[in-house]
């Protein structure tokens, strides 16, 4: 299966995107005064998809694979500023447009079943070839943004495509990709290009609250916050783990950990805080990224694996509680998981893990 797409040999580089960057912000200038001058330059030579969005919402989004790599930028651009799909661009609007340009990358045929097994909501895209060969699309975004499982993800695709069925995607040919994401906003930041570690380091450690708490997201296109969400305090610890490392934030990261162990002990008394998560394995990999992000629940977790003997069954979840145990990790659940990566290796896993829904329509 041949698709018309040029993608990125590799992800993009800071230079690239500080390009990308600099070619949207002035489109978005453009289309609220056609005097200014646009002439994105440097941009990556590979398909982009723009999407516009304003107060949140989806106003438009199209990929363009014509001309030059500034030219295609542009494209996308222009017909993504014209899609009358979402309800168009009101006048009062243009001034708060976000826009996002997603560079396709890794494009991989799959038949309908492996398509099941290998579809990962908000890491891929899906797409297929209609049988008069034309480009049927749905961005990694649709599944973050309606929080679609892999199974709905399908569905929407066989819709957009006007099946009846998405079992109908077997007759097509159909498959996965990748891309890597840029977003700029009127009046936005301007991307700095020194120290970029250190300026992530300094945004994570302004999500963490004076009691300890860890801000779960930001709406990167409309700067609204969400103060919980799914593996709330895993999340919580992997920003932890990474300010330590990072170092220079001791009081955030001492805050942050005394918070961790509270909530730890507080859920496995029976009361768990909002955000905690139900199911075993993932109360265990909480724990374990709590204790890698140096929270002090070694016996909390030493313990819960013990109680539940069944965790072997999740290998993610089961390396990170001998990860984080070492030789304290109960000997059967260690056993149990050196078992299942040996027929990894040998293409015996069985059933996959289940996996959390982790960029926007066409």
């Amino acid at each position: 299966m041949k698709i018309p797409w040029r993608t990125l040999g590799a992800r993009l580089s800071d230079r690239q995107r500080q390009a990308v960057a600099a070619g949207l912000r002035g489109l978005l200038f453009w289309q609220q005064d056609l005097r200014t001058r646009v002439a994105p330059a440097n941009v990556p030579d590979a398909t982009p998809f723009v999407a516009l969005y304003a107060r949140g919402r989806l106003r438009g989004c199209f990929g363009s694979d014509e001309g030059s790599p500034s030219e295609r930028l542009a494209r996308a651009f222009l017909r993504a500023l014209t899609d009358t799909r979402f309800g168009g661009i009101a006048s009062a609007e243009r001034a708060s447009l976000v826009a996002e340009v997603s560079y396709v990358s890794r494009v991989r045929a799959r038949c309908f079943d492996r398509l099941m097994i290998d579809l990962e909501p908000g890491s891929h895209g899906v797409g297929l070839l209609s049988e008069r060969g034309a480009l049927v699309v749905l961005l990694p975004s649709v599944a973050r943004d309606g929080g679609l499982t892999g199974a709905q993800l399908l569905s929407a695709l066989a819709r957009k495509a006007n099946l009846a069925d998405a079992q109908l995607l077997r007759r097509r040919d159909t498959f996965l990709f990748e891309t890597d994401v840029v977003v700029c906003r009127m009046g936005g930041p301007r991307v700095r290009a020194r120290e970029p570690r250190e300026q992530a380091a300094k945004w994570l450690s302004q999500l963490v609250s004076a009691q300890g708490e860890v801000l779960f997201a930001i709406d990167g296109r409309t700067g609204l916050s969400q103060k919980v969400g799914p593996m709330q305090h895993g999340r919580s610890a992997a920003v932890l783990q990474a300010l330590a490392r990072h170092g220079g934030y001791s009081r955030e990261v001492a805050r942050g950990r005394r918070r961790l162990e509270r909530d730890i002990r507080e859920a496995l008394a029976g009361r768990p805080p909002p955000g905690w998560p139900t199911e075993p394995f993932r109360v265990a990999g909480t724990l374990a990224l709590a204790i890698l992000a140096g929270a002090n629940v070694e016996a909390e977790l030493a313990q819960f694996a013990r109680e539940n003997a069944d965790l072997g069954r999740v290998p993610w979840d089961a390396a990170q509680v001998v990860a984080a145990l070492g030789s304290k990790a109960p000997a059967p659940l260690y056993g149990r998981l050196a078992s299942r990566l040996s027929n990894t290796s040998r293409g015996r896993l069985g059933p996959r893990s289940p996996r959390v829904p982790v960029e926007t329509a066409l």
